[in-house]
């Protein structure tokens, strides 16, 4: 491990439960994130924190002023910028070692089951019924 990556995965190491393998397990971790509003900006912020390896946050909304006071990724100056693209600049500030992909569209069928078949796992922060019921079709097929 790099002194880097000593210094910032030192607590995961000592807990039995983690230990030097998964802190290895978190690096080489993958998660697509659905929705980056108030549950996937928590998410987000906190599986950079962790080192996970990779990151895909989508997410087709644009900020507003609404969203400032719970979604803490996003500021004033973020309104009207795609929310996806405004997450990845700040977590990528956050934690440099993470790989981050920004989908700004909304995923059809068949590019949600590809994503979800990328990843390791997938969070739904969606704020909405349809996208829920898709992701959930989709996670159970995959």
């Amino acid at each position: 491990m790099a002194s880097g990556d000593d210094n910032r995965s030192a607590r995961h190491v000592a807990l039995p439960q983690v230990g030097d393998s998964g802190v290895e397990k978190i690096k080489e971790g993958s998660a697509l994130i659905i929705g980056v509003g108030g549950i996937g900006c928590a998410a987000a912020s906190y599986l950079a924190a962790s080192n996970i390896g990779r990151l895909v946050l989508n997410d087709f909304d644009t900020v507003d002023d609404t969203n400032l006071a719970r979604q803490f990724l996003f500021r004033p100056e973020d309104v009207g910028k795609s929310k996806a693209a405004v997450a990845a600049e700040r977590l990528r500030k956050q934690n440099s070692s993470v790989d981050i992909e920004v989908i700004d569209a909304r995923l059809d069928a068949a590019k949600l089951a590809a994503k979800i078949a990328d990843v390791d796992v997938v969070l739904d922060g969606s704020d909405n019924f349809a996208t829920r019921f898709n992701v959930n079709d989709a996670c159970v097929n995959a």
